[in-house]
This record gives C-alpha cells, structure tokens and sequence, in this order.
C-alpha cells in the first residue's frame, strides 16, 4: 500500500455484501484499501480515527492539560517543589472525586 500523503481523506465503502472497506483514494484516483469491518460503524469508527477524529475527541482534557501546565508556570513566589506539590494535590483531588 502506497503511504497517505498530508491532507489525506480516509473513506469507507461497502466493497461487498457485509464488508466495509476502509481506504483512501491518491489525487490520481487508485484505490489503497488500508482494513476491513463487518458493519459501516466500526468502518466509520476507523475513519474518524484516521481523518483525526480522536484529536478532536480529546480536546477538552488536553486545553485541560495545558491550563494545569500554565498554572504551574505561573505560580508567582513559590519554589518548583512547592508548585509540583500544589499540582500533585489537585491530580489527586480529581482521581479521588471520580465515581
């Protein structure tokens, strides 16, 4: 299989009764089948996954991330240890709130 080159458009297709194929198409035309699923779900799962999907799925813990990083760094007055302790207090706080 040739490889995908940047702005690739992952697809999907009903290749045959029962069988979605999972693909992309290069600027020429030719097909480059990349996986095969037995329903259109898991094919668009897939798809989503490879046209970035996931990315976007987990932006709201990364912005999250990023917030607790900034905090960090901008914790006026206080040594790297000190700053280290309060986040490690809040990490806690969050994995002991969930169910």
């Amino acid at each position: 299989m040739n490889k995908p080159t940047p702005g690739t458009t992952w697809v999907y297709l009903n290749s045959e009764p029962g069988l979605w194929t999972v693909g992309f198409y290069t600027p020429e035309g030719v097909w480059h089948p990349d996986s095969d699923y037995n329903s259109r779900e898991e094919a668009a799962a897939r798809v989503r996954w490879l046209n970035g999907g996931a990315v976007a799925e987990a932006l709201p813990e990364l912005v999250e991330a990023c917030r607790e990083v900034m905090a960090w760094v901008y914790l006026p007055g206080r040594s790297a240890g000190e700053k280290f302790t309060v986040l490690a207090e809040k990490a806690l706080a969050k994995i002991e709130a969930k169910p």
